[in-house]
């Protein structure tokens, strides 16, 4: 939330000077909760997801839905030119206390104005999280948890990896909405490499593609993907890829394509002896519609832990597309 205090400004609408900024109220109608450890703070399924532009998403709760016994109101308050005069309560019954953790608008403007009657906690200072559902189908876990704020949801992913062609075998994939780092994932970029490729030789599968990581990319630019052939025949086809982002080469490599006919000789690793998904750990990377679990719980952010040589998860998806090549790229 952009706000100054209110000591330091008056109250005035930016609306009139900037008719085309963007504050979107979305219902969410997933249960989302906000919790201090154990302790449950608020928990709804009539939250609103506000979209501002050039902010981070923000979920705010019904005031009803909250436990209003656990805080009290403050005399602090600060300015949003495009919400109005934000007041703010203290989390008091709790072993740890939070001053001005939860903001709300009791007279926002007009251009605003569902917002009234709900509040917002910070995220980093409460744990802010949402049921995630998984596919409507029988077995396996229904639900995930996710902490908000999350990075967006599977089909955003989808959206991402779906390069376009923008010449002869030239591809191109949008910008990637993120806040944090900017650095685009590896794996990201393996992925659209694997949906160029597939696009560059409609009539085969991809087989394999490898890539070598050696600049990183900026997340606020678009990465285009060029493909020269190095093979192209009735059965196998191979191209050099190069993932370029303003003319410089963050990662070479070589995509191998078939046209999908019967092995000769066919060979496979046996599945690993695991516990199944509902018996392994859940592990949160912030995309709602992708579960992933992982066996044994032997992978986490820390790190300064040294892990096994080999980790085994399971991962599905809420919805999948249509094409194979998105199927191989998530």
């Amino acid at each position: 939330m952009e706000s100054v205090p209110i000591e330091s400004a008056q109250i005035e609408s930016a609306w009139p000077k900037y008719p085309d900024y963007r504050i979107d109220l979305v219902p969410h109608n997933r249960r989302v909760r906000a919790r201090q450890g154990d302790l449950v703070l608020a928990e709804s399924e009539r939250a609103l997801l506000v979209l501002e532009t050039d902010h981070k998403a923000v979920i705010y709760f019904p005031e009803a839905d909250v436990r209003l016994e656990r805080f009290e109101r403050t005399d602090h308050h600060t300015i949003c030119p495009f919400k109005g005069q934000a007041s703010y309560w203290s989390l008091k019954d709790s072993p740890q206390p939070e001053d001005n953790v939860v903001w709300y608008y009791p007279e926002p403007f007009a251009e605003v104005a569902g917002l009234a009657g709900h509040v917002a906690f910070y995220d980093s200072r409460i744990r802010v999280e949402a049921d995630d559902p998984g596919p409507d189908q029988p077995g396996g876990p229904d639900i995930s948890v996710k902490r908000f704020p999350w990075w967006g949801d599977v089909t955003d992913l989808v959206g991402l990896l779906d390069v376009a062609a923008v010449g002869e075998r030239e591809f191109r994939a949008p910008p990637t909405p993120a806040f944090g780092r900017d650095v685009v994932d590896g794996q990201q970029i393996l992925g659209q490499a694997v949906v160029a490729a597939a696009k560059a030789a409609p009539d085969k599968r991809v087989w394999s593609t490898q890539l070598l990581f050696s600049r990183a990319a900026s997340v606020r630019e678009p990465i285009d993907f060029r493909l020269e052939p190095e093979h192209q025949g009735r059965t196998f086809a191979a191209f050099h890829v190069a993932a370029l982002q303003e003319g410089r080469l963050c990662a070479p490599g070589l995509a191998v394509l078939d046209n999908d006919v019967p092995d000769l000789i066919h060979h496979g690793a046996s599945p690993p002896d695991v516990p199944g998904p509902l018996e392994c750990v859940p592990y949160d990377m912030g995309v709602t519609g992708r579960d992933i679990r992982i066996v044994d719980g032997t992978y986490d952010p820390d790190p300064d832990r040294v892990g096994p040589p080999e980790i085994h998860a399971w991962i599905r998806f809420r919805e999948v597309p249509d094409h194979q090549y998105l199927h191989q790229a998530l």
